[in-house]
């Protein structure tokens, strides 16, 4: 039975045979598609000089797997620049606490050293009072030793005068 020997209106005279007929014909399509070519895949979404579905569906895997490799490598690049900057914070912070210490330990020492200038120039002044105090000490006991020395002569002389 040919297709184009059917009358026009056959289908509907018989309705049970619309079935059966939809049937056949999917049949005749598919054996006719199966015969001219290889596989749908290979003809879906192609023209003449394109690719099947499936060799786009892989240009566009490796499309997208390359730019895929490519995000996967810029996050690398950034987290790298990410530790770096990290790390690099973590050294600024240790020089800025190295240098508070050095700082802290200079005020300290540079108080001591203060405290230490106070404490001998209040000891030089207390030195001179001393050697000042000294000095008079010296004179009196020149002064005591002449008088007690001049006395020892006129006593001396007295006895004399005496005997």
């Amino acid at each position: 039975m040919s297709i184009q020997h059917l009358p026009v209106g056959f289908g509907f005279l018989f309705k049970g045979l619309n079935i059966v007929l939809a049937q056949k014909l999917f049949l005749v399509v598919k054996i006719y598609l199966r015969n001219n070519f290889k596989s749908l895949n290979d003809v879906i979404g192609k023209g003449k000089n394109d690719k099947t579905l499936t060799g786009q569906h892989k240009d566009l895997k490796k499309a997208l797997n390359k730019e895929i490799n490519l995000i996967e490598q810029r996050y690398a690049e950034d987290e790298k620049r990410l530790n770096q900057f990290t790390s690099e914070q973590q050294n600024t912070v240790r020089a800025i606490n190295d240098f508070k210490l050095f700082m802290e330990s200079w005020t300290k020492t540079t108080a001591e050293n203060n405290n230490l200038k106070i404490q001998l120039s209040d000891m030089k002044q207390q030195m001179e009072l001393l050697n000042n105090k000294v000095n008079e000490l010296e004179k009196q006991n020149q002064i005591l030793k002449y008088q007690s020395h001049h006395k020892s002569d006129n006593q001396h002389s007295h006895d004399e005068k005496e005997l």
